[in-house]
């Protein structure tokens, strides 16, 4: 295979390209509507050939790429994932050695396994599923009882409490997220007792409920209120595997099942 070149591109002129193979797409796309300015690399200077690939660099504190091959818009043959698998691990094997420390996020399962062993090295995340929000991007939070309780954005101080709860990251992460954290709390001054997080891409993250406060349709009620700030971005998220009751969750809400993603973190 002749090396791959990487060309630096206009992240908002390659969206009519990528938004054509959506539903595939759905994590580069989300995170170039979240960061317009990001900065962004193709196989490719002008018009893509019959095989291509796009790799984005999440900006801020993230440390993480998102990369998308042409291959992902349909089911992959075994000789497409062989081509495909050589490219992705040549051009991200590049953008490492310019980058060292990064992870790489929402892999598709086809090149996951390949680049940990051949390029990245280190752990992954457990394996997770795609769900897709239904085409209207609503969420029926009608039943809800919300009785009582207010319906807020993230403030300081909510933090604490989403992390100790949700624990995927950093307390300092979900307080630079709170401006797009939905939450419901008893006064304006209390603490949330249900919340979401929007993450870098455009993705749901953190849907979480107090025990105490469960069976009242408030996880309903706080992704209404956060797909109805998401002008413009498509509603979606990243579930393990081994959480069958998450996966529930979603597809009791309408949401389909989509392909599976990996995170691929570096050796220390």
């Amino acid at each position: 295979m002749t090396k791959p070149q990487r060309y630096p591109r206009d992240p908002v002129a390659l969206l009519p390209l990528l938004e054509a193979l959506l539903p595939a797409s759905i994590a580069l796309v989300g995170s170039i509507r979240s960061s317009p300015t990001l900065e962004i690399f193709a196989t490719f200077p002008a018009d893509p050939p019959a095989e291509w690939m796009v790799v984005a660099v999440l900006p801020g504190p993230v440390g993480q790429m998102r990369i998308f091959h042409s291959f992902e818009a349909g089911p992959i043959t075994n000789e497409e994932k062989e081509r495909g698998q050589a490219m992705v691990n040549a051009v991200v094997g590049e953008m490492l050695r310019d980058r060292p420390g990064y992870k790489l996020g929402a892999v598709h399962e086809a090149w996951s396994e390949s680049l940990r062993l051949n390029v990245v090295g280190g752990r992954y995340h457990t394996m997770c599923t795609t769900f897709l929000a239904p085409k209207n991007a609503q969420v029926d939070a009608s039943r809800a009882d919300t009785c009582g309780l207010i319906l807020d954005e993230g403030r300081p101080g909510d933090e604490v409490l989403i992390q100790a709860k949700s624990g995927y990251r950093t307390r300092e992460w979900y307080a630079a997220q709170l401006g797009h954290t939905s939450v419901l709390r008893p006064t304006p001054d209390s603490l949330p007792v249900a919340w979401v997080v929007t993450v870098a891409d455009g993705a749901i993250g953190a849907l979480y409920t107090l025990p105490e406060f469960r069976r009242r349709g408030l996880a309903k009620a706080v992704l209404a209120h956060r797909l109805g700030k998401m002008t413009g971005l498509p509603g979606f998220c990243h579930v393990e595997v081994t959480n069958g009751a998450s996966e529930s969750l979603w597809e009791g809400m309408g949401w389909t099942r989509g392909h599976r993603v990996n995170w691929i973190y570096a050796d220390d």
